[in-house]
This record gives structure tokens, sequence and C-alpha cells, in this order.
């Protein structure tokens, strides 16, 4: 009976984890999506809006026959530099890419906070969630992937190609020089003295072809029709998928926010 008495007293197991805090992340998340559904459509306006302005050759072959001038001429002057409508296209796509996939982590964020509590049965809103969830993660990579196209990858392959078209360098160099003489007599009265002088010269030398590749200039200029598709084709891209995502949301929010309904309760447990 005494040995009964000086056993520890077990604590008794809590039936359920004590609940963080997550309720204030999971309201503002809310607002943010709410926010996003509310001013989709503008966005998706200005968005074809946008496309109509700053892609404005009726054909690719229009496009060359632009880019095809505007190198030639550039050529004479021994520069040939991103051709304006690329210049002012090429950053606003990507501006408009980034808020879109900034939107779509939003709404990624939302639902993975919107997780009910792993249980059986009841199930059907879950797989709503997981499906949302795959199509918002398969068009965030691939937008994604066009920002780099658009920006690393084209201005990296335009710099080789560039380098290779044969336009003339010039280097320039500079050669300074500074040279000092001391006297001093022993005759009284007489001061010592120094005296300094500098002088500098300047070498400039010029490098290249007088006439560039042609070839390679046909290159240059492919990369830049390329990249006028590129930038045209992922501006459609992301105003196809963000119409679709921002159709999707709205038609089964219900079940993205509350997937086992109402009194179906949350967890901060993820489903992957």
């Amino acid at each position: 009976f005494f040995f009964l008495q000086s056993l520890p007293k077990q604590s008794s197991v809590p039936s359920k984890m004590p609940s963080a805090s997550m309720k204030t992340f999971r309201d503002k998340a809310q607002g943010n999506v709410e926010a996003i559904i509310e001013n989709g459509p503008a966005l998706v306006t200005d968005m074809e809006t946008s496309l109509s302005t700053l892609f404005t050759f009726s054909s690719l072959k229009d496009a060359e026959t632009e880019f095809e001038q505007f190198l030639k001429a550039g050529s004479e002057q021994n520069a040939v530099p991103v051709p304006p409508i690329l210049a002012t296209a090429l950053p606003s796509v990507r501006e408009y890419i980034s808020t879109v996939v900034s939107n779509i982590q939003a709404i990624e964020k939302y639902i993975s906070l919107n997780f009910p509590a792993i249980e059986d049965g009841n199930n059907f809103g879950v797989s709503v969630q997981l499906a949302i969830l795959k199509m918002l993660k398969e068009s965030r990579e691939s937008l994604v992937s066009e920002i780099k196209t658009l920006g690393v990858t084209y201005y990296d392959t335009r710099a080789n190609a560039v380098d290779k078209v044969g336009l003339k360098k010039k280097s320039v160099s500079t050669t300074s020089t500074t040279s000092e003489n001391n006297t001093s007599s022993s005759i009284e009265g007489e001061k010592s003295g120094q005296k300094s002088s500098s002088s500098s010269s300047t070498e400039e030398k010029e490098s290249g072809s007088s006439v560039v590749d042609s070839y390679r200039m046909y290159h240059l200029l492919a990369v830049d029709v390329q990249a006028y598709f590129d930038a045209k084709s992922a501006m459609s891209n992301a105003i196809d998928k963000y119409c679709s995502i921002l159709d999707n949301v709205e038609k089964n929010y219900e079940k993205l926010s509350a997937p086992k309904g109402s009194s179906g309760g949350t967890s901060h447990m993820g489903m992957f």
C-alpha cells in the first residue's frame, strides 16, 4: 500500500493541443485575398490594355523589319542598343507578371492557413483546396520562369551576340610622369631650391573590322525578334492564367475558406 502511494502521479494527457494565435494571420490573409478578387478585373483590364499598347506590330514580320532597320542604322554609328519598343515592353511585362505572382502567393498562403484538422471522412473540400493549390503552384512556377527569360536570359544572350558582331572597340590609356629636381648651394646667402615638372599623354586605340559580320547581325536580329515574341506571349499567358485563377478562387471560395463547413475548424497542420 505504501509503495503504491509513493508512485509519482501521472499527468493527464491533454485531449487537444492548445491553439496557437493564428487567427490574426488567417484574418489578414483573408483580407488580402478578398482585395485581390475585388481588384482582379481592374488588373486584368489594365494588362489587356498594355498588351495592345506595348506590342503594336500586327505580325512578327513587321517587328523583324522594324528591328532590322534600327540595328542597321545603329551599326553605322558603331552601336546596336536594344530596340526602344523592347526597352519599354520588357520591364513593363516583368512588372505585371511580378504582381500576378505576388497575388498567387497570397492566395496560396490563405488556402494553406485554412486547412482543416486531419480526420476521416468529409474530405471533399480538402480535395478542392489541393486541386486549386496545384494549379496555383504550376502557374506561379511558369510565370517565374518567364520573368527570367525576359530578363537575365535575354540580356545575357544579347550581350554575347553583340560582342560577336564585330563593332569597333576603342581603348584609351593615359600615362602620367612626374620629375623632381633638388638644388642646393654652400655659398652664404643662397637658398636651396626644388623644381618639379609633370606631363601626361593619352593614347587611343581602335580595334575591330571596318565592316560588321552580316551573319552575326542577323543572329542579333533574331535574338531581338524572339524577345518580342516571348514578351508578348508571356503577357498573354499571364492574363489567361490570372483570369483562370480568379475565376476558380471565386467559384470555390467557400470550400477554400471552410472545406468542412463553418463548423469544421482549422488546424496548423498542412496537408502536403
